[in-house]
């Protein structure tokens, strides 16, 4: 269900939800036994039966309809058939952070506009989102990490971390020698 800021309980929908999402675009992305779709505020079905689906952002969301991948707009329209096999989301279920989306086939990573289309080309064994506007990302290849921008897909920083996170206020954590 839903709850206001004081934890008082607004509304309950007619039928248990194995998960229900933020409500971004007047929309939420909810999940039954069988499918993902997508509910207004008030928990009536708006559209969808998908194997997974993710939350709306700037009008858009990341579906996989019987197996294919694709950018959906808020009248459930496909924008764009993306030919990946996958998408990384942050912990929310967003897959677009700052105009960027990272999608994944072949077990390769690929940094790329929210469209679905390659920034750069630049692929690797795992890229990070971007936590601010413009910020590089973490990438790792050959086991090491790395930074990329975010705008044009160019390995700014080698791979030669142990580790590295997300860059946040012009630094990013990284484990170089053990520390």
């Amino acid at each position: 269900g839903r709850v206001d800021w004081e934890g008082k309980r607004k509304s309950v929908p007619d039928e248990p939800l194995d998960y229900l999402g933020p409500l971004r675009n007047g929309l939420a992305v909810a999940k039954d036994e069988e499918s993902y779709f997508y509910v207004d505020a008030s928990f009536t079905f708006k559209g969808g039966t998908y194997d997974a689906a993710y939350n709306f952002l700037n009008g858009r969301a990341v579906v996989s309809e019987k197996g294919q991948l694709k950018i959906i707009d808020t009248e459930f329209e496909t924008v764009s058939e993306t030919g990946f096999s996958g998408v990384l989301a942050d912990p929310y279920g967003y897959t677009e952070h700052f105009g960027v989306s990272v999608f994944i086939k072949d077990n390769e990573f690929f940094l790329c506009d929210f469209s679905g289309a390659s920034i750069g080309g630049f692929k690797a064994e795992y890229i990070g989102l971007p936590m601010e506007s413009g910020a590089p990302v973490e990438f790792k290849s050959q086991n090491l990490y790395g930074f990329v921008s975010s705008e044009t897909g160019k390995a700014l920083i080698s791979p030669k971390y142990e580790d590295a996170g997300a860059f946040c206020r012009g630094l990013a954590p990284v484990k170089l020698g053990g520390k």
